[in-house]
């Protein structure tokens, strides 16, 4: 699925992700144990065919978005965004975030990405609820989603084996404003 035009906020541009990204950082962050420690790519081998092929499938796929994420100052392409799969029927969709640039981490950007998509999700989309979720060790990413409104929803107990121990997934949630259907 495209977006029919990029979502801009203060400092960054989200627009669909193009095929050719594969053959920018998006690969190396992959390979790069410190942006996948907490995501499940981390069990997988990518290559930039089979990222070809992934980014492809999420352009057709017209139940997901995905997003780069580009500082507007410099057009750097710092990390990713996914809306999917939308559920349509029950107006609710997922997301995930990925900042693959190391000195962008810390600074607000996914914050900033996490808050426009969500209110993409709500005014474009007409969904519903947004929901996410983070290994319980990965304390920035929930305090990203807690900064702009999503509430933790559930626990999952000793959901992921990660680095020698058992640990929650946290499922977190936004509904809609109140008010609109």
């Amino acid at each position: 699925m495209r977006l029919a035009d990029p979502i801009v906020t203060p400092r960054l541009t989200l627009s669909t992700l193009e095929i050719a990204a594969a053959g920018g950082p998006y690969l190396s962050w992959l390979h790069d144990p410190a942006v996948t420690r907490f995501l499940e790519v981390r069990h997988a081998t990518h290559t930039e065919e089979s990222l070809r092929a992934y980014i492809a499938a999420m352009i057709e796929s017209p139940h997901t978005l995905l997003l780069g994420l580009h500082l507007r100052s410099d057009r750097r392409h710092i990390g990713n965004l996914k809306l999917g799969p939308i559920d349509r029927p029950n107006r609710r969709v997922e997301l995930g975030i990925l900042i693959g640039e190391a000195d962008c981490r810390g600074t607000g950007y996914g914050r900033e990405a996490i808050e426009a998509a969500t209110s993409y999700a709500f005014d474009r989309l007409d969904l519903h609820k947004v929901t996410a979720g983070y290994i319980e060790p990965n304390l920035a990413s929930g305090r990203a989603f807690a900064a702009v409104g999503y509430a933790e929803e559930a626990r999952l107990a000793q959901e992921f084996f990660f680095e020698g121990a058992w640990v929650a997934n946290v499922r977190l949630g936004r509904l809609r404003p109140t008010g609109s259907l």
